[in-house]
């Protein structure tokens, strides 16, 4: 969840501050950002809106891992 803690950098916000700002809890933002849980279709959409970005870089890891998986599998 690069992305999200590279936006929150360079708005000069702490957690709690892009929590409020993208309409999440702090928990949420604290949890993106360790990679420990990926957010909802609809949740990333609502925050990508916000933060001006395409809604996949949430996923963008998740979908690199898997096509690796596959590639080995091969």
């Amino acid at each position: 969840m690069n992305e999200l803690k590279k936006w929150r950098a360079s708005n000069g916000l702490t957690q709690e501050e892009a929590a409020d700002k993208l309409g999440i809890s702090y928990s949420l933002v604290a949890k993106l950002e360790q990679g420990n849980r990926l957010p909802s279709v609809t949740t990333a959409k609502m925050i990508a809106d916000k933060m001006g970005v395409h809604w996949t870089i949430f996923f963008d890891d998740e979908i690199t891992k898997r096509d690796k998986r596959k590639e080995v599998a091969k």
